[in-house]
């Protein structure tokens, strides 16, 4: 299902082929889309650029996030849930199942 979900949003002509043209459209459109989150998310000072100092500060946000037991360091385990509620907020739901 995911596979073919995929197929029918990059098949923008909906002749059921996939061209070479409508990949690239879609590699450049996904692109656009992580380069706008991820200055959207460390370009803290809005300017266009991520500074060294920005990133540190994403990156330093980021593992305290992560690190649920505070000891100064992330175990396998707190960067799973740490992934698995991130995927949770983007879906919407807070739930542990």
């Amino acid at each position: 299902p995911r596979a073919e979900k995929r197929f029918l949003k990059v098949d923008t002509n909906k002749d059921d082929a996939v061209t070479a043209a409508e990949i690239d459209t879609a590699l450049q459109a996904a692109i656009e889309r992580r380069r706008t989150r991820i200055m959207a998310t460390m370009d803290s000072d809005k300017n266009g650029s991520v500074t060294r100092t920005e990133l540190d500060k994403y990156v330093e946000a980021m593992l305290k996030g992560a690190d649920a037991n505070n000891d100064g360091g992330v175990s396998f385990d707190e960067a799973r849930m740490f992934k698995l509620a991130k995927w949770r907020k983007s879906l919407g739901t807070t739930t542990e199942n």
